[in-house]
């Protein structure tokens, strides 16, 4: 229950970056993220390979626009998620006792995952 209890309270508290997030919240949160992700990346690679399969250049019309509906998808959930996502690293990096603006640190290629890894898992201050 309390990923669902989490994942809900990420997504009201999405404009909040001052206060701060528990570590339970900020991985709670996560695990929904990627728990929604997965399924609904798989289902559109499967559908666009299963129209692939049968393709022929007449087809090929039909295997893009799959292709592109499922693009959509994944774009509409990635942007109805960037800001919950980023306001509980913030309020995550605050518990820590870290400045938000250390959030940019996240951006740096390879590094990157590291530190979103680090500032996850940091003791509340």
């Amino acid at each position: 229950m309390d990923l669902i209890k989490y994942f809900k309270m990420g997504f009201q508290k999405y404009a909040d970056f001052s206060t701060r997030s528990t570590r339970s919240e900020f991985w709670w949160f996560q695990l929904g993220y990627f728990l929604l992700l997965i399924p609904i990346v798989t289902i559109i690679t499967v559908t666009t390979i299963a129209s692939v399969g049968d393709f022929e250049p007449e087809n090929a019309k039909g295997v893009s626009v799959v292709l592109m509906i499922g693009i959509g998808f994944i774009l509409v959930f990635l942007l109805a998620t960037i800001i919950p996502q980023i306001s509980i690293t913030v309020r995550r990096l605050h518990d820590a006792g870290q400045s938000g603006w250390m959030y940019l640190l996240t951006m740096v290629p390879y590094i990157g995952s590291i530190a979103w890894i680090v500032f996850g898992v940091l003791e509340t201050q």
